[in-house]
């Protein structure tokens, strides 16, 4: 598979930092929604209806990493958003501490983009339509994931002007309809569904 960034990835979907008011450095804070379904290959000739959401992933990463991550929360964090020094992690959010989690995703875009700018007034409006591709696996040392997949799909980022009292800068969504393959529990399976990325808001 192609991979243009190990998610530092949707930090390339991301036009984070394009303008920011404030004097000192703010993170960005954006939820990490999956939502897949589909069937997995239980014996011969039976197949299983199976989910592979956040609650499962969460699951999955918690077995890995020898915690409980039951109520966590998986975010993108862009740190000093706005300057050179800015840096994206995915980090599962518990009531502790931040998890980062960025070995275990990938993403590609895989198509050119098709795009529409909107902007005026000093307000940014960008959509762009594109096909891209979502991937959690294995990271290099660590124990095999039992639940994985590869989605690929048509999606849609849409880049705003987001402003609180302090910063103002452009941030990106991103919503993607995707389909692909994987495995549950070490059962091969085809799997549709959804990747977003949402709710942007500096802390």
């Amino acid at each position: 598979m192609k991979k243009i960034a190990k998610i530092a990835m949707i930090g390339t979907l991301l036009a984070v930092g394009a303008a920011q008011t404030n004097s000192s450095a703010v993170t960005l804070v954006q939820n990490l929604n999956i939502a897949l379904t589909g069937y997995a290959q239980d014996t011969v000739g039976a197949a299983t209806f199976v989910r592979i959401g956040n609650r499962e992933i969460l699951a999955q990463l918690g077995t890995n990493l020898g915690t409980n991550l039951a109520g966590a929360r998986l975010l993108l964090v862009t740190h000093d958003f706005g300057t050179t020094s800015n840096a994206t992690n995915l980090v599962v959010r518990t009531r502790a501490a931040d998890i980062d989690v960025t070995a275990y995703f990938s993403h590609t875009t895989v198509s050119d983009p098709v795009t529409t700018d909107r902007s005026a007034g000093g307000r940014t409006l960008i959509t762009v339509y594109d096909i891209q591709e979502f991937n959690l696996e294995t990271p290099g040392g660590a124990t095999a994931l039992t639940t994985h997949f590869l989605v690929r799909g048509f999606a849609t980022s849409r880049t705003t002007t987001l402003r609180n009292r302090t910063t103002t800068g452009d941030v990106t969504s991103v919503t993607a309809n995707v389909a692909g393959t994987g495995a549950v529990a070490n059962k091969y399976a085809v799997l549709q569904g959804s990747v977003s990325l949402l709710g942007s808001r500096f802390e």
